[in-house]
C-alpha cells in the first residue's frame, strides 16, 4: 500500500514539476547486491524444498524477491541514463504492487486448499492402488485406499486383504515393507497400513463415533 501511494506522489509530482530525485550509485550498487544474494538463496532454497514444503516457500519468496527488484533495477537505470523517463520507476513501484498482490492471493488459495484436507486426485489414487496390489504375492486384495491433503502433500490409508495363515511377524514385515514404499512417493506425507483376512468388514463400524449419543 505505501509503495502505490509513493508511486502516484511522485507521479503527481513530476507532473506539476516539482523535481524528482534521482537514485544515487551507492544504492544501484546494493540492489544489484541484494538481487544476486536473493538469486543465490533462491537456488539453495529451491534445491533443499524437495524435501521441506516451509523451505519450499521460502525459495519461492527468494523468487519473487529477485523479479520484483530486477524490474526495479531496470527502472532505475533507465531513469538514470533518460532523465526525462522519469515516470518509469514510479509507476514500475506501482505495478509490481499489483503483481505481488496477485501473486501471494494466488499462493493463499492453494494453501487454503492444502490445509482443507482434500482428496487426493484419480491418478494419485491409481498410482497409491496399484503399487500396493503389486507389492507382494501375499496381498491378496486391496480393500481401500484414502488419501487427502495435509500441508503440500498427501496422508494415505490402505486396507490390504491377506491371507489367514500368515504369521503375524510376516504380517508385520509386509504392512511396514508396504508402508515405507507408498512414502517414498514423492506426494505422500505419511502412510497407515491395515490388515484385515477379508473385505467384509465396514470401516465406520471400526472407529468411535464422537458424535454417536446412543453409546
Amino acid at each position: 500500500q505505501r509503495r502505490v501511494h509513493g508511486g502516484i506522489n511522485t507521479v503527481v509530482d513530476g507532473i506539476q514539476g516539482t523535481p524528482v530525485e534521482m537514485i544515487p550509485m551507492s544504492t544501484i550498487l546494493v540492489m544489484v547486491a541484494i538481487i544476486v544474494l536473493k538469486f543465490l538463496l533462491f537456488l539453495y532454497c529451491r534445491r533443499v524444498g524437495k524435501l521441506s514444503s516451509s523451505v519450499a516457500a521460502l525459495a519461492f519468496d527468494h523468487f519473487q524477491d529477485v523479479i520484483t527488484n530486477s524490474a526495479t533495477l531496470v527502472a532505475v537505470l533507465i531513469v538514470s541514463r533518460v532523465p526525462r523517463a522519469w515516470f518509469l520507476d514510479p509507476l514500475m513501484a506501482i505495478v509490481l504492487s499489483g503483481y505481488l498482490l496477485f501473486i501471494w492471493a494466488s499462493q493463499a488459495k492453494q494453501q487454503m486448499v492444502s490445509i482443507a484436507g482434500l482428496s487426493a486426485n484419480s491418478t494419485q489414487l491409481s498410482e497409491i492402488t496399484f503399487l500396493a496390489m503389486s507389492h507382494h504375492p501375499d496381498i491378496l486384495g486391496v480393500d481401500t485406499v484414502l488419501a487427502y491433503q495435509i500441508g503440500s502433500r498427501l496422508q494415505v490409508e490402505v486396507d490390504i486383504v491377506v491371507p489367514e495363515t500368515i504369521m503375524m511377524t510376516d504380517a508385520h514385515d509386509l504392512g511396514e515393507s508396504l508402508q515405507h514404499s507408498i512414502e517414498h512417493l514423492d506426494f505422500v506425507e505419511r502412510c497407515f497400513v491395515h490388515l484385515d483376512v477379508n473385505c467384509m468388514h465396514h470401516r465406520d463400524s471400526e472407529h468411535v463415533n464422537p458424535y454417536d449419543l446412543t453409546e
